[in-house]
């Protein structure tokens, strides 16, 4: 309850202040920043993390797998999830600059 208020509260705050003057640059650092912003912040979300856990459990691959099965479904999930972000942050990338 107190986290939905609080995000209300940002939220409200952010609507009713005054717009920024879009002449000033932001330096962001192209899309190469973005992208290991976008993985840093994805490796470090609990959330992400249980989520993997949770459909690795569910699956029933807990002990079934050998070592060799189990790093290649690893990287395999790690392959996919940058393969996702790297596409995901060209098109926003592209969106902005258009």
């Amino acid at each position: 309850m107190v986290g939905g208020k609080l995000l209300l509260f940002i939220g409200i705050r952010i609507f009713r202040a005054s717009p920024k003057d879009p002449k000033i640059h932001i330096n962001n650092g192209g899309m190469s920043r973005s992208y290991l912003t976008t993985v840093f912040l994805t490796l470090t979300n609990p959330l992400t993390i249980f989520a993997f856990l949770a459909v690795f459990a569910a699956l029933g691959l807990g002990g079934k797998l050998k070592y060799l099965s189990a790093a290649i479904l690893v990287a395999g999930v790690f392959i996919g999830s940058c393969l996702w972000f790297l596409y995901l942050v060209r098109v926003l990338y592209s969106l902005k600059i258009s």
